[in-house]
């Protein structure tokens, strides 16, 4: 019996690698984690580029903490990013041999008349712009906070040095990450083990022998005047009175620019045997072994599926439902709702750690799909009476909005009433929004990615009261009117949307 190729896989009509390009570009853009990932990192770039009065430093340059500007808060920043999203770059872009195995389209791309070199090179090129638009994303995060704190934007040539000291870095991750699938596709543990050595090995590297990875000769470079000789070190130092020193020019320097340069040339060069080296398509071919365990294990039905009441059942127990599930295996969850409660019971009047913990527990609940749009979950909340009023929708999002309040009660309670009314608020309106998105319209990505920009904003930003929507600092007429109407209008959004829905014969 022979096999019958389709007339798409004939050699006349063999695809380009622009189309293999847009394709990888396309499966990995549907992944919900990668806006809370971003606003996350860019988070932790804004917290290890400290203030002035800030009572801790990340860097210090003979003993001394630098009072940074806009400018060098960014290549500061860019240092800390470089540091922290190798070994993420590198366990995260490969070049799809575990997954295509792992997926069983391994064999339909071995018997395409598409060669290896194409394939590869498309979804190295994917890799890389990926990793360029990560890039260039979390820039304009950290801009857009770093002005609203100092009051200013960084100049041109701090810009520049930003993507010196980034883009190196990610192209070194994309090639780790490709040469690693192709040698180590299915052994996780030892990905994991190689990256952590070969990370630590260049960060040494970067030290003592030239090979500037990360941006640290940079920093040695243009130590600020009026620190000793050009001794710093990168590390957290907490002190009431560190000695300062400001630290407001940077410059780039010929020796920096020539070593960037090579680099980048050794790392595109490093690519050319990946490309190359035969045996890519021969490998996707080749079917995983069977765990002969699971083919004699029964088949167990999934525990999330919701376990339908009768009508009759009442609001309460289906809160109860709904709120087992958002809890349900989510170990990402219970650790955040338990590190906010912590925070808020330790320091109630410092409310901004746990308000900015909690507010990170929609965007974990929704991202592991416990509020989606599937079809077996409405007819749940279609056919429960006891979340028709006001509707299902409102229901599902006033439980959601209920576990994010729960672990910072101890500082709502401490608050002025007036600034807690506009925190509960907003947070509801806020799980509306992220119930409307994932449930209503599912499109769960749009959502995310918009509660994510909001969340990182708010917390890591100097917003002023009149434009606090969260109320993290103080409360004021205009920015309470805001919230109040911006949760009204989602609360009638979601209303009429289930009104839609009682109307369809989709959950008949």
């Amino acid at each position: 019996m022979t096999a019958v190729i389709p007339d798409r896989f004939q050699k006349r009509s063999a695809l380009q690698w622009p189309a293999i390009v847009a394709t990888e570009l396309t499966l990995r853009s549907r992944d919900t984690s990668a806006p809370i990932f971003l606003a996350c990192m860019a988070g932790i770039c804004i917290l290890l580029t400290p203030p002035s009065n800030a009572n801790y430093s990340v860097i210090t340059f003979g003993g001394l903490k630098p009072v940074m500007s806009a400018g060098t808060s960014i290549d500061a920043a860019g240092v800390v990013f470089s540091l922290l999203t190798f070994p993420i770059f590198a366990l995260g872009f490969d070049v799809g041999r575990a997954r295509d195995r792992r997926l069983g389209t391994g064999p339909l791309h071995a018997t395409s008349p598409v060669n290896q070199v194409t394939v590869l090179t498309g979804r190295i090129v994917a890799n890389s712009i990926l990793m360029l638009a990560f890039s260039l994303l979390t820039l304009g995060l950290v801009i857009a906070v770093i002005a609203s704190r100092l009051h200013s934007l960084p100049d041109t040539t701090s810009l520049a040095a930003f993507l010196l000291v980034v883009i190196p870095s990610g192209l070194c991750g994309v090639l780790t990450g490709a040469v690693m699938d192709r040698c180590l596709a299915n052994h996780d543990g030892a990905r994991v083990l190689l990256t952590l050595a070969l990370w630590s090995l260049l960060m040494v590297l970067s030290v003592v022998a030239g090979l500037d990875l990360f941006g640290l000769s940079l920093l040695r470079a243009n130590a600020p005047v009026g620190a000793t000789g050009s001794a710093f070190a990168v590390g957290i130092v907490a002190a009431e009175h560190l000695g300062k020193v400001p630290w407001t020019a940077l410059t780039l320097t010929a020796s920096f620019l020539r070593s960037t340069l090579f680099l980048v040339a050794a790392i595109v060069a490093g690519m050319v045997p990946i490309l190359f080296w035969p045996g890519f398509l021969r490998s996707l071919s080749m079917s995983i072994q069977p765990n002969a365990r699971a083919a004699t294990e029964s088949v167990t039905p999934a525990r999330d599926l919701p376990r339908v009441r009768p009508r009759q059942s009442t609001a309460l127990a289906a809160a109860w439902i709904i709120a087992q599930r958002l809890l349900a295996r989510g170990g990402w969850v219970r650790t955040l709702f338990l590190v906010a409660l912590a925070g808020a019971l330790i320091a109630p009047r410092s409310p901004r750690v746990s308000l900015t913990i909690a507010l990170l527990l929609p965007l974990a609940i929704a991202n592991a799909r416990r509020i989606s749009g599937e079809g077996h979950w409405r007819q749940f909340e279609l056919s429960n009476a006891g979340m028709w009023r006001p509707s299902p929708l409102i229901f599902t999002s006033v439980v959601l909005g209920t576990v994010t309040l729960i672990p910072i009660l101890p500082s709502l309670v401490t608050m002025p009433l007036s600034q807690s009314i506009q925190v509960i608020a907003t947070t509801v309106a806020m799980t509306i929004w992220l119930t409307w998105t994932c449930v209503g319209l599912s499109r769960p990505l749009p959502g995310i990615s918009l509660y994510a920009v909001i969340w990182y904003v708010e917390c890591f930003g100097n917003i002023q009261p009149p434009a606090d929507l969260l109320g993290f600092s103080d409360t004021s007429p205009i920015a309470f009117s805001i919230s109040m109407t911006v949760a009204l209008a989602l609360t009638i959004t979601l209303f009429r949307r289930d009104l839609h829905a009682f109307r369809s014969p989709r959950y008949v």
